[in-house]
């Protein structure tokens, strides 16, 4: 990383997704858009699977770039979900793996 950040500070998220049922598996994929209390963004792209018989499931996500002090940000955030009802709500853990470029002068 380039700077010093510190921790991300990301206030909101944003993540339309799709999603596809193939026996009791429901296989999703979608957009994110993730602010801060500045309003600089990061982007990422994510899919996944999730399993109805053991309701867990996992994939990848990738930053596809960013806004402001996150302009250049690479990485990846894999993700791991476990079924917390019937309703469809889940519980997701996230690792954010990233690197900031060094801003261009």
């Amino acid at each position: 990383m380039v700077g010093d950040l510190g921790a991300l500070q990301i206030t909101t998220a944003m993540c339309p997704y799709i999603s596809e049922m193939s026996g009791d598996t429901i296989a999703f994929r979608g957009e994110c858009v993730w602010s801060d209390a500045s309003g600089d963004k990061i982007f990422t792209e994510w899919s996944g699977k999730i399993s109805m018989t053991t309701g867990t499931g996992s994939g990848p996500q990738t930053m596809t770039g960013g806004t402001g002090k996150f302009a250049g940000i690479q990485g990846s955030l894999p993700f791991e979900c476990q079924a917390l009802n019937d309703k469809g709500q889940l519980s997701c853990t996230q690792q954010w793996d990233y690197q900031l470029t060094a801003p261009s002068k």
